[in-house]
């Protein structure tokens, strides 16, 4: 995983200060968590990472790159929602792959990381629509979606 940093980074949405100075880093590998109270911009947070929200103010840094103008799929970040985010009229393994396909890799890299679906745990989920699925079934279908894209940074809200 890439270094993620945030120098004097700041969000306004209609002239209201809702993100204010961040100051952070979070080095390659490293595992941080965002704790607070509800409101307090914990998702825009997380949506400036991967490019969903804009950056008012300051400067946001991936892997030592600015990203502060790129795309959401230039930042290259993998985000697992609370809802899930999972495709209903696919199955769980077109659904961890859709990400993957959009991208249009190598055909025996594709294979390869489909290998994914098939770690122990998982059984006969691959097959199956989301709405067979528990909740717990359909969380760890998410994150292996977020596994295969081989993204700089997991973020999960």
């Amino acid at each position: 995983m890439s270094e993620i940093r945030f120098s004097e980074a700041g969000k306004r949405k209609h002239e209201v200060k809702v993100a204010k100075s961040l100051d952070q880093q979070m080095g390659e590998g490293e595992f941080k968590a965002l704790v607070g109270l509800s409101g307090r911009e914990k998702s825009t947070t997380l949506l400036m990472i991967a490019g969903i929200e804009s950056i008012s103010s300051g400067d946001l840094f991936i892997g030592g790159r600015r990203a502060n103008e790129q795309t959401s799929a230039e930042h290259n970040v993998s985000m697992d929602f609370r809802s899930r985010a999972i495709f209903p009229n696919m199955s769980v393994r077109k659904n961890m792959s859709f990400g993957s396909r959009l991208r249009k890799p190598d055909p025996s890299i594709l294979q390869a990381r489909s290998r994914i679906a098939e770690m122990p745990g998982f059984g006969e989920l691959p097959d199956r629509k989301p709405h067979q699925l528990s909740g717990g079934q359909a969380q760890r279908a998410a994150l292996r979606r977020a596994m295969i894209r081989k993204p700089d940074a997991f973020l999960f809200d």
